[in-house]
């Protein structure tokens, strides 16, 4: 155990964070100003009737981004009345741009619906529907002409009634829209000063800043130029990353989250656009402990005692892998795990988990509290069975006087519940990975007479359960207790989205 924690505790020491970046991008420009963006009906190939309940719903999603003003339906519907275009109608991107140029918007958003179906089934409580729909979201610069970005969106969603599930697929789909539209118009602004509160941003609730967004400090480089003068590239360095903690009208105050530099005002900040999801996969060192001993089961039918014994091996502390993944929220984030205890030729066990923690998140060190509730499901071998009370007889008897060889496999199964208090120090690497130690202390229900399940086969390969009396009475003995209780110690490796 001691060996075990020291090298943990090394590897991680021995880690230092990279945090450099070399990019080619265009310089940032802060943006103190909402530019003007033009929503364009939705084309609705499905026929569903769909396109004014996704259009009003992407006008919302911008709108709630607080980074755009939308240019009023009216003035719309006029222009393309003027130009004899169908509110409902599909819109290319040559369209586009000169509707837009008409509207004085700088940028243009339009779609079609590709696909919609709803099938009704049945669930826990009845009737249940599910949802699914489709489409194509085009972002468009007006004043280049260019198409910046295409992507296919796709929502899933369920309910009692065919409206709830068709709303909660929407919302879905509205989700990843709201992603592509805040990765194409990253807010690129400036550090405006630094005190002992924290990093004063130049934007607030004017340009949609919420509290938990991020961003990369990135300080330029010498630009790099050909013989003739040209400019090539400029490399940029990636300072540190700050998360936005209170936000003001026109301000927002921020701490670094990492930091591989000293940072300043005037520094330039790009927006660090994130699902806000953690995925783990690491190695789990965990009690799984359970006694050898020779036990032996007796079925009394009224005139015969039969005997069934067998040798149980002894079990200690394993190795098991574990994955998980969880959402960052504030002021707690919630998260769920799966993982498998290695037991060899003894006992295995798979085990699942739900936690929430508390996070406090420094520039290179995250600290964080965890509760976890899990489940452990165990199963295995035990040993096999030994000759019976038959005198000359390589076989013994089962409850039900099933006939039973010597030498066959006797396999075991149950289950633990219990809670686990724990304790994570992660090392950030970078904004996008790190190194991740937890140390907690499992209270789990033993495995015991009471959630043992016990197997074999007889002569004939029927699978029959020791423990259950049938005709005969038992009065034998049952395996020994497996305890899974006690300190836990895994070492993961993060990957941030």
């Amino acid at each position: 155990m001691n060996r075990c924690i020291m090298f943990v505790l090394s590897m991680l020491l021995c880690v230092s964070p990279v945090l450099t970046v070399y990019a080619t991008a265009e310089e940032a420009t802060e943006l103190s100003t909402k530019e003007s963006v033009v929503v364009y009906p939705f084309n609705d190939s499905t026929g569903k009737s769909l396109s004014q309940a996704v259009t009003d719903l992407v006008i919302n999603k911008i709108i709630n981004l607080g980074r755009f003003t939308i240019v009023e339906r009216e003035k719309l519907q006029k222009i393309l009345a003027e130009q004899q275009l169908a509110m409902s109608g599909a819109v290319d991107e040559n369209t586009a741009v000169k509707i837009g140029q008409l509207l004085g918007a700088k940028k243009a958003i339009a779609g079609t619906i590709t696909v919609y179906d709803a099938t009704k089934g049945e669930g826990d409580d009845g009737v249940k529907w599910s949802a699914n729909i489709g489409m194509v979201v085009r972002l468009i610069d007006i004043e280049t002409a260019e198409l910046l970005k295409s992507s296919e969106v796709r929502g899933s969603g369920s309910g009692k009634t065919e409206g709830a599930a068709k709303q909660a697929a929407l919302s879905s789909a509205m989700t990843s829209i709201e992603y592509d539209i805040r990765k194409m118009f990253k807010l690129k602004l400036k550090i405006a000063n630094i005190t002992d509160k924290g990093v004063y941003i130049t934007a607030g609730n004017n340009l949609g800043l919420k509290k938990g967004y991020k961003f990369d400090v990135i300080r330029r480089g010498e630009p790099i130029k050909d013989s003739e003068g040209n400019i090539l590239e400029i490399p940029k360095e990636k300072v540190a990353t700050l998360k936005v903690e209170q936000v003001h009208g026109n301000t927002s105050i921020a701490k670094v989250s990492a930091s591989k530099g000293e940072i300043k005002p005037g520094d330039m900040l790009e927006e660090w656009v994130t699902f806000g999801l953690r995925a783990y996969v690491g190695l789990n060192y965990l009690p799984f402990q359970m006694t050898a001993s020779t036990v032996t089961m007796t079925w009394f039918d009224g005139v015969d005692t039969y005997d069934l014994g067998f040798t149980q091996k002894a079990m200690s502390s394993t190795l098991g892998v574990f994955f998980g993944a969880e959402k960052e929220a504030d002021p707690f984030t919630a998260g769920m795990r799966a993982g498998f205890v290695f037991g060899g030729e003894k006992i295995s066990a798979g085990e699942v988990g739900l936690y929430g923690k508390a996070e406090l998140t420094g520039q290179v060190i995250s600290v964080g509290a965890n509760i976890d509730l899990g489940l452990l499901y165990a199963f295995g071998t035990l040993g096999t069975v030994g000759k019976g009370n038959v005198s000359g007889a390589n076989f013994a008897w089962g409850p039900k006087g099933e006939k039973i060889n010597e030498g066959t496999a006797i396999n075991a199964a149950g289950y633990a519940l219990g809670i686990t208090p724990s304790a994570d120090v992660r090392l950030n690497l970078s904004d996008t990975s790190g190194i991740n130690l937890n140390v907690g202390y499992r209270l789990y229900s033993p495995i015991d007479t009471n959630s043992w399940s016990i197997m074999t086969k007889d002569s004939d390969d029927k699978e029959i359960e020791l423990v259950t009396s049938g005709t005969k009475t038992l009065r034998g003995a049952r395996p020994s207790t497996l305890n899974t209780g006690g300190l836990v110690i895994n070492v993961s490796w993060v990957m941030m989205f």
